[in-house]
């Protein structure tokens, strides 16, 4: 059972805030309500929270298996905005971790493995799928929204940009290849 998602709707909390809540007895409880925890229930729904809030990369594949099949959507054609939707999970519990199993984490390696229980091949993009993760925390909107557009543009041409996205394109640029080259 899920008691991080129950406790978090009463207590309106981030679910990183629940263990210590929890463990104090929930002290900030709007006028007129308590919760009162036997020890018992207390250490299960401690153990409960750590592991949803603790994702564990090897986990992941069957994670987002059971969230396709609850969604009822095939696994291969499941998305990742759903995915992070329908387990309130965050962008960076996928991208934060640089690798899994010694190698890049992507989405597409994460559902190959969901739907099939194996690993892709490796590929020529892991220098790129490495890098993924710098992007994890982007949360500027006008940084947001500028990466989209240089990356949707078929043709994008670089001398035709104000000074403000040529700024933005190097960023861009150098959050793939830090050294500002392809290795």
């Amino acid at each position: 059972m899920r008691f991080d998602f129950k406790l978090q709707a009463l207590k309106g909390m981030p679910r990183s805030n629940l263990m210590t809540a929890v463990e104090k007895g929930f002290s900030h409880l709007p006028a007129g309500s308590q919760i009162f925890l036997e020890e018992k229930s207390q250490k299960v729904i401690l153990k409960s929270i750590k592991n949803n809030l603790t994702v564990y990369a090897e986990k992941l594949p069957a994670e987002i298996r059971s969230a396709a099949l609850a969604a009822r959507v095939d696994v291969q054609d499941y998305q990742l905005t759903d995915y992070l939707k329908d387990s309130h999970r965050d962008i960076a519990d996928i991208y934060s971790r640089k690798e899994f199993k010694n190698r890049p984490i992507s989405w597409k390696r994460l559902l190959h493995m969901a739907a099939t229980g194996n690993d892709l091949a490796a590929d020529a993009y892991e220098d790129i799928h490495r890098r993924l993760r710098a992007f994890a925390h982007v949360s500027d909107p006008e940084r947001i929204e500028t990466y989209l557009k240089i990356l949707s543009t078929p043709h994008y041409r670089y001398e035709a940009t104000s000074a403000r996205e040529k700024f933005y394109a190097h960023m861009l640029m150098y959050s793939f290849w830090p050294q500002g080259k392809r290795d």
